[in-house]
């Protein structure tokens, strides 16, 4: 008699209520670099119901490479919330939904982690890593 056939595990789920984020930065180091940019998309039930998305405004300059990558030139971060009210606001957009990005503990979370502390928020978000689901994919 044969064994039936078993119902594939899933190892890793996507939350069905979640905020996608997505950042641009000055560069890849979340210690000397900056956000410039935040993205996002709230979900909840798997239904976008929601966007958040702000520059970010720096006191520094940033490279001609960072500039090209990002299509974010210093000029459009004149007038934009400095980085402790940005990441205010994205904080209180997300309220206690957990942050989902692609390859976001190696990078997004990082940048978000320094910015918190830098702005003295006690803060910790819960992060989805869908790098992690495309290698179970593919």
């Amino acid at each position: 008699m044969p064994y039936p056939k078993k119902k594939p595990v899933k190892a890793f789920e996507l939350p069905s209520s979640y905020v996608a984020v997505d950042l641009e930065t000055t560069g890849l180091s979340p210690y000397k670099d900056r956000i410039i940019e935040i993205g996002a998309v709230k979900v909840v039930e798997g239904s976008a119901i929601n966007e958040f998305e702000t520059l970010v405004s720096i006191n520094a300059p940033f490279s001609a490479e960072a500039q090209r990558i990002s299509g974010i030139t210093p000029d459009m971060l004149k007038g934009a919330m400095k980085e402790s009210e940005a990441i205010a606001a994205f904080m209180r957009f997300c309220g206690s939904l957990p942050l989902v990005g692609h390859n976001a503990k190696a990078f997004d979370a990082l940048f978000i982690e320094q910015a918190l502390k830098r702005s003295k928020m006690d803060e910790s978000p819960i992060w989805v890593d869908t790098m992690k689901l495309a290698g179970e994919l593919y």
